[in-house]
């Protein structure tokens, strides 16, 4: 399953030193992030664009809520690795805002994470079955 890629931004990067805006995508068994982080000051020191392909296996959790002024996705991973490569998680949580034009777009990347995850979950069992 290809979803539409899932314009984000995050100001937890570096205590709220930098701001971290980026792509997400899901592609066929992986989600794709795609990022670039860049101080909040000024905005002139950027990072390199990073991308983090995040295995259905790495996932734990997916979580949408809407809001007023558009919205936030939570993914809860469960590896380490992963977690760090990115900019702005907190204790195996990465939370991005999505913006108000987008928020429908985010609310139906969230509902096809689940799908996939359900998906997922269902061929390993019946791998092993």
């Amino acid at each position: 399953m290809q979803t539409q890629s899932l314009p984000f931004k995050s100001a937890d990067s570096y205590e709220g030193f930098a701001e971290t805006t980026g792509l997400l995508r899901l592609d066929g068994e992986n989600l794709n992030i795609q990022f670039q982080t860049k101080d909040a000051i000024l905005g002139v020191v950027k990072s390199d664009i990073k991308n983090v392909a995040i295995p259905m296996d790495a996932i734990d959790d997916v979580e949408f809520k809407k809001s007023m002024w558009g919205g936030k996705i939570t993914l809860r991973l469960n590896q380490l690795d992963l977690i760090n490569s990115l900019s702005g998680s907190i204790g195996g949580k990465f939370t991005f805002s999505v913006a108000r034009k987008d928020r429908e777009l985010g609310s139906e990347v969230a509902r096809a994470i689940r799908l996939a995850l359900s998906e997922y979950e269902y061929d390993k069992a019946r791998a092993a079955s």
